[in-house]
């Protein structure tokens, strides 16, 4: 029994970083001009450009460097 607890445990404590994980987005707004966010643009007044999403802001600020010229 003390195995099944311990598998659960281990199970728990790998997923719940990686859910916790923050992505960010390169938006471009109607005034054409880009911004790195953290959370997923719903609205229909921005666009989502670059990858679908990134690890790091200072990757988001590198890519937007060079998709948003």
């Amino acid at each position: 029994m003390s195995r099944y607890v311990l598998v659960a445990a281990l199970v728990l404590g790998f997923s719940v970083p990686a859910v916790a994980a923050k992505s960010f987005y390169i938006v471009r707004g109607a005034d054409k001009k880009c911004h790195v966010v953290d959370t997923a643009p719903t609205s229909t007044t921005v666009t989502r450009v670059g990858k679908n999403t990134y690890v790091t802001h200072e990757e988001a600020e590198a890519d937007m460097a060079v998709v948003c010229k």
